[in-house]
């Protein structure tokens, strides 16, 4: 198998990809840090220092609510406590970090992306604590000149819509006040915004702890099918691991490719699409159907051609392979016609 290069998912400069700490908390515990998901069949029931985390992100919702007779005076007092440099003081705040083993999971570090996590788990809790009726939902936007995407919230109270940046300074603008930006993911609502956790935990995990890895990138895609991020994601990593794997591999990545086919490179889906030829040819071949095996092979070859490829083993087997099954589909050609 040829390999291709993993294209970093990250959002906000802050969260490139790099090694987290250890840690013991198994990841499907991870909801309940910064989201107080309803009970249902998927959610298990969270230990103490988990709920306590949760408690706590509940205490500020129910003192954010009271701040205000109205939703909009809450927003404007969410955004002033919570955001970076707010009066909560983000880092390090009792209120919104965890004393579990995955401190490093969950807000420790505050960018745009922990900070909108943080934000849609306080409406959450508003509205299931007090029936708010908030309608707020995450967006990800790249803005003109930046190099990297950037999460806010979207906020609507009746027929009022307001863009919160747990980065801006300024209630309803967008970092600096560029509000010059492109829309490059939208969840359609709260729930499926959700989402974004798990992408971020995937995120966090791929490079050590790639079995959890895995299961946060697919509760992501449970949420939210539409992530070409987190599809990409989860094809280079069920690749990794293997011939068992590689057919679920190509299934997300070309749904990923589906969504957004910018984020592969040429080279790369050659690659992949080669990887994905290969491995059907070889099931051709143990079904004794050589017709179809001598056209999978040839098709890997011409993909790995390409991506820049003419002289690796891989090249050299396809060859080799398309050979051997066009003489076996002339042997069986022959004997069908005695």
């Amino acid at each position: 198998m040829r390999t291709a290069t993993l294209r970093s998912l990250a959002i906000c400069s802050a969260l490139a990809i790099s090694s987290p700490k250890p840690a013991s908390v198994h990841l499907p515990l991870g909801e309940g840090i910064v989201y107080a998901q309803p009970r249902g069949p998927r959610t298990p029931a969270l230990p103490q220092d988990v709920l306590a985390s949760t408690i706590a992100v509940n205490r500020e919702a129910d003192t954010i609510f009271a701040a205000a007779s109205d939703n909009a005076g809450r927003l404007r007092a969410m955004h002033s406590r919570n955001r970076i440099g707010g009066t909560q003081r983000m880092t390090g705040n009792a209120n919104i970090t965890t004393n579990t083993p995955d401190q490093s999971l969950a807000l420790r570090q505050i960018d745009c992306t922990n900070g909108t996590i943080l934000f849609l788990a306080l409406v959450r809790a508003m509205n299931e604590r007090h029936d708010a009726g908030i309608d707020a939902h995450a967006l990800i936007i790249r803005r003109a000149g930046a190099s990297v995407d950037h999460g806010i919230v979207v906020a609507r109270d009746g027929s009022q819509t307001v863009n919160i940046d747990p980065t801006s300074s300024v209630f309803g603008q967008i970092g600096d006040g560029q509000n010059t930006y492109t829309r490059v993911l939208e969840y359609p609502d709260l729930t499926s915004s959700a989402a974004l956790f798990y992408r971020q935990i995937g995120i966090r995990l791929t490079p050590s702890r790639r079995t959890d890895a895995i299961a946060a990138f697919e509760r992501a895609d449970e949420l939210f099918n539409r992530d070409a991020a987190v599809l990409e994601g989860l094809g280079d990593l069920y690749f990794d691991r293997g011939r068992g794997d590689l057919a679920r591999s190509f299934t997300y990545h070309a749904r990923g490719h589906a969504i957004d086919p910018t984020r592969y490179s040429a080279e790369k889906w050659n690659t992949i699409n080669a990887n994905e030829e290969y491995r059907l040819g070889t099931e051709s071949f143990g079904r004794r159907e050589f017709a179809a095996c001598r056209e999978h092979f040839a098709a890997a070859g011409r993909h790995l051609r390409a991506a820049g490829d003419t002289t690796s083993d891989m090249v050299a087997s396809a060859n080799t392979n398309q050979a051997a099954c066009e003489r076996n589909d002339r042997i069986t050609s022959r004997d069908a016609g005695r």
